[in-house]
């Protein structure tokens, strides 16, 4: 799993000390998650639009909301998410008032030009006493989905062994070293002669071998993973395969359908399980 998380900081007091010190603070508190913080400063919001354009990846971004001139963090936020579709969170904190953020945020949404899907996947809040618990807070939320990618990978892991640990059970005649996907082929042409059905019957077996084995080749692909960004589907997971195989992808924006469908398949092999001697 990749611990490595770059943001890209924009900050036109850089050299200050408060500056320094967040930074220290957003690290500690990925550190304390079990994350590496890469971070990326530029002083002014050209910098940070030309630091855009590359082909450095960043996994969230984090913006002074009082820049230099007329702009703000919320022009920042509205150039990020203009630009490659950029869906990633932002976290906007300044030393005004909460009451006077909020009015600011009204403000720049009010105007008609700016697209409602600007108004996503961000926060922002007043510095102060509040800041590891503010910044903490956003950092929860940016990690949640990367965690819930990580634990679909784990339901594959888990729901496999224990329909491996059934599988076994019923079948105690196999030998212990029989690997996983021999057994369930096994245990469907041997054990339940598959190729003595037809019509109805024999397409609705052939339907719960053909997922299961689909189940299996997930698990074995899923031991080995990239993660990543795509621009529309959000973060994903990729198996890491030789040039020969496809890779198996779980997007973020996917997430319950494919957890839906895992689990529809488990049910579907223990109900078989159960009713089959």
């Amino acid at each position: 799993m990749r611990r490595d998380i770059n943001i890209l900081w924009l900050e036109d007091a850089i050299t200050s000390g408060a500056h320094k010190d967040r930074k220290e603070l957003v690290k500690n508190i990925l550190k304390s998650k079990g994350y590496e913080g890469n971070i990326v400063d530029k002083e002014t919001f050209e910098e940070a639009k030309m630091e855009l354009e590359t082909s450095n990846r960043y996994d969230f971004f984090i913006s002074d909301f009082n820049l230099q001139g007329d702009q703000t963090g919320l022009s920042y936020l509205k150039e990020i998410r203009n630009f490659k579709g950029y869906k990633q969170f932002v976290i906007l904190y300044s030393n005004k008032s909460n009451a006077s953020l909020k009015q600011d945020v009204i403000n720049f949404f009010g105007n008609k030009e700016i697209s409602n899907l600007i108004f996503s996947n961000f926060t922002f809040f007043s510095t102060g006493r509040l800041d590891r618990k503010n910044f903490s807070d956003a950092i929860n939320v940016i990690l949640c989905r990367w965690d819930e990618l990580n634990a679909l990978r784990g339901q594959y892991m888990y729901e496999n062994a224990e329909l491996e640990y059934l599988l076994r059970q019923k079948c105690p005649e196999y030998p212990i070293d029989k690997p996983y996907r021999e057994l369930v082929q096994s245990y469907f042409y041997d054990k339940l002669k598959i190729k003595r059905y037809s019509g109805k019957k024999y397409c609705g077996l052939k339907n719960i071998l053909d997922n299961w084995l689909l189940l299996v080749n997930r698990r074995n692909a899923l031991a080995h993973v990239k993660e990543a960004h795509h621009a529309k589907e959000g973060y994903y997971i990729q198996s890491i395969e030789d040039d020969k195989k496809e890779p198996f992808t779980i997007y973020e924006s996917k997430l319950d359908k494919e957890r839906s469908d895992l689990i529809e398949v488990v049910e579907m092999v223990k109900k078989l399980l159960e009713n089959r001697s």
